[in-house]
């Protein structure tokens, strides 16, 4: 497990976030490439440059407020950008990203299982033999919900929580 670095008070928080603003500004790296170059939470990361006065009108949605940080997200989702791409861009977690565009009154559309290139016959080999969702989603790649949503719309009769039934 990696050690999670020490907290950040006064003069130290200071000069890190004004290094982290002078390398982010420089690079215009994504906010999380940046967190994982610096071993910090995304979040962190986003707010120690907010701190240091870094805003911008880019993908990142650095800015004033929550309510602007709210419109530039629901813009930038309106315009394409998938809400893997915004939490990479921005730092911000999905489920915050989901409250943000609830704010500015867009409703996240989900990506239909169908529009998923993924051969269902395998998948459905496999959990009927009695594999798990979660195994077929850490070997396919998918999140556990797609899988699951994929075997549904495929008609696989879904086995209950807690293991494989007598």
């Amino acid at each position: 497990m990696a050690e999670h670095p020490p907290r950040l008070y006064g003069q130290q928080r200071r000069e890190i976030a004004l290094e982290l603003a002078a390398r982010f500004l420089r690079s215009r790296s994504p906010i999380q490439e940046l967190a994982s170059e610096v071993n910090r939470r995304p979040a962190q990361v986003r707010q120690l440059l907010l701190e240091a006065g870094v805003r911008t009108s880019d993908a990142t949605c650095l800015r004033e407020t929550v309510d602007e940080t709210a419109e530039a997200v629901a813009s930038a989702y309106g315009r394409g950008r998938s809400m893997r791409e915004l939490a990479h861009e921005t730092g911000i977690d999905r489920r915050t990203l989901r409250l943000l565009l609830a704010q500015a009154g867009v409703e996240p559309v989900l990506a239909p299982a169908a529009t998923y290139s993924v051969d269902v016959a395998p998948l459905a080999d496999a959990y009927l033999a009695g594999e798990t969702l979660r195994a077929l989603s850490a070997s396919s790649g998918l999140s556990y919900h797609v899988i699951r949503t994929i075997l549904l719309d495929a008609g696989v009769p879904l086995r209950k929580r807690g293991g494989a039934q007598p």
